[in-house]
């Protein structure tokens, strides 16, 4: 199920059911428009408990800090890094009371 949420262009995806929650996801609009540059695949958000532990992690594995403690009120805190390969992945810590 596809929920319109946030800014324009921006969804939340909801695999569950009432009895079992399933994954969450998110879709959005591209950031920038596809002209050689910029993202070409998909942008990955996982959860985690302890968003210092991966950044310590992303940079000790050779991977860089793309944007760090970014709070998206009543979502939660953002870690956005580049993998050791160049691709943006995202870890989010979760509010504990979001919708």
């Amino acid at each position: 199920r596809f929920e319109a949420w946030g800014p324009p262009g921006f969804y939340r995806i909801h695999t569950g059911t009432d009895s079992d929650p399933g994954i969450e996801g998110a879709l959005h609009a591209r950031h920038e428009p596809l002209d050689g540059t910029g993202m070409r695949g998909f942008e990955c958000t996982v959860a985690v408990g302890d968003l210092d532990a991966v950044e310590r992690a992303v940079v000790a594995h050779g991977g860089t800090v793309v944007l760090s403690g970014y709070e998206i009120v009543t979502v939660g805190t953002l870690l956005s890094f580049l993998d050791s390969e160049g691709n943006t992945v995202n870890a989010m810590r979760y509010e504990e009371h979001r919708p």
